[in-house]
């Protein structure tokens, strides 16, 4: 008990006291052979990864072209499904100015509301006044008109009856909230 007492002797005792009570020497093993385990998981990960990494570099061109393909078949069952959801059909397109949109709807509307138009312009006739009372329409009609062109424009099919024709432009018009300003766009 006298080499106890001295300050180093006792400290090592209470640390070997406290160890053997508290985590038994089979699971300190035990715990360190898992920590092992652990590290060498980890190196085995990394292995794999950088072996991945290589494997990957070497097909980096083939992987770019794959994912382009991807990418545009990818935008062009997009496309299909969106025509699909409001029964969509491609436009005939002219340079001549003539519009001949049958019984378009605009996309955003419910179809079951929306009272389809009929819009004829640059056949026999280059100008069009539309008039009616408030709430009558007018200002859906025109955005209508615009959209389905800009859609047609971009690839898209539009919400319209068949061998409906839009024309070509380059220059087009913004209707303001308001619905009082036309600005050029």
């Amino acid at each position: 008990m006298d080499t106890l007492r001295s300050g180093m002797e006792l400290k090592t005792f209470c640390e070997l006291l406290i160890l053997k009570k508290i985590e038994p020497m089979a699971v300190v093993n035990l715990n360190n052979e898992l920590k092992e385990l652990f590290l060498k998981e980890q190196e085995e990960i990394d292995r794999i990864l950088a072996d991945l990494s290589n494997r990957v570099a070497e097909n980096a061109n083939g992987i770019r072209q794959d994912y382009t393909v991807l990418a545009e078949l990818d935008f062009i069952f997009a496309k299909a499904e969106l025509a699909k959801s409001y029964n969509g059909v491609a436009p005939v397109f002219n340079e001549e100015g003539r519009i001949n949109i049958r019984k378009g709807r605009h996309p955003l509307l419910d179809p079951k509301k929306v009272v389809p138009i009929d819009v004829r312009l640059g056949a026999d006739f280059r100008q069009l006044i539309v008039t009616g009372p408030n709430t009558g329409g007018k200002t859906v009609s025109l955005k209508t008109v615009g959209l389905l062109t800009l859609m047609g424009q971009s690839g898209l099919h539009i919400p319209a009856g068949d061998r409906s024709e839009l024309a070509i432009f380059t220059k087009f018009l913004q209707i303001s909230e308001m619905n009082r300003v036309l600005s050029k766009a």
